[in-house]
């Protein structure tokens, strides 16, 4: 399948030389493929040039946002019509959402297979094992990390981390720390297994005191930068599924298998997950169980 959508690409490419794509012709270059087009889908290939001002695309921010209890931005008379209309909607969802958390369903199925994995490995250290949390803005699909990158209506951002500005094309990131080499950078947990010479081995210990410091960012880290201009803005960590290919599919042979990937970061590091959801694919809201990997062993 990734072969399939390259060749795709680089055939509607080389189609496109002297005439602009729209998002038809990018759907018809799929053809009867509906997996396929949901692939490109996912990577954001068939979406307009303009999502960043798609009025729908704005609507639908603002209401993820207030499904976290944040407080939203200035908005547009159209805007708040639409947030008027779907109050009684959300308000439902927060209500089962607070259900959720009293009872044992605080996290979706993914994590709370990574927490029940952090419990068992990190357990005997003598400390508290961290909880992943719970209260994550979670972007279920592609194009909202772009638009929360900016402030609502702004064309820049800057903090001591990170520089995005709206370009044509979309939105330029520019980090501080922007290293060609990973060397050096990744730290692995010391369990026996043999690890690559430019990567850190730490102790189990080492990895629990990285896990309690990313779980509990210092304040500002947190801010989402779509919320930057407002006198109080929204802090709140931001999550993303991925499920990127491990196995592609051999028909008559096998079937195609992919992993599962959870991004979990600070508000203001955003522009990171709509770096590698064009990269890897957004898999979409992992609170689902059509997109809970445990229910598809295959």
């Amino acid at each position: 399948k990734a072969f399939k959508i390259a060749r795709v690409l680089s055939e509607t490419f080389e189609k496109s030389i002297g005439k602009e794509m729209t998002k038809d012709d990018k759907r018809s270059a799929a053809g009867p493929n509906k997996k396929l087009a949901k692939k490109l889908d996912q990577i954001g290939y068939l979406e307009d040039e303009n999502e960043m001002d798609d009025p729908f695309l704005q609507g639908y921010v603002n209401l993820k946002l207030a499904s976290v209890g944040a407080k939203l931005p200035p908005m547009k008379p159209r805007e708040e019509y639409f947030m008027r209309l779907v109050d009684p909607i959300l308000k439902s969802y927060q209500e089962l959402q607070h259900q959720l958390e009293d009872g044992s369903h605080k996290l979706c199925p993914a994590d709370r297979r990574i927490q029940d994995f952090l419990d068992g490995y990190l357990a005997g250290l003598g400390e508290k094992v961290p909880s992943i949390p719970s209260r994550q803005l979670k972007l279920d699909r592609h194009g909202l990390a772009k638009v929360l990158t900016l402030p609502k209506g702004g064309d820049l951002f800057q903090d001591d981390r990170m520089s995005s500005y709206r370009v044509h094309q979309g939105v330029l990131h520019n980090p501080r720390s922007d290293k060609l080499t990973t060397a050096g950078i990744f730290h692995v947990a010391d369990d026996g297994l043999p690890v690559s010479y430019d990567k850190k081995t730490v102790p189990r210990a080492t990895f629990l005191k990285f896990l309690k410091l990313a779980f509990d960012p210092p304040t500002g880290i947190n801010t989402i930068p779509y919320t930057s201009q407002m006198e109080a803005p929204t802090d709140v960590m931001v999550s993303l599924y991925l499920r990127p290919l491990a196995c592609p599919e051999v028909e008559g042979f096998t079937e195609e298998k992919s992993n599962e990937v959870r991004f979990i970061i600070p508000g203001s590091m955003v522009a990171n997950l709509d770096f590698v959801e064009s990269i890897f694919a957004n898999a979409g809201n992992p609170d689902l169980a059509e997109n809970d990997a445990a229910l598809d062993p295959e």
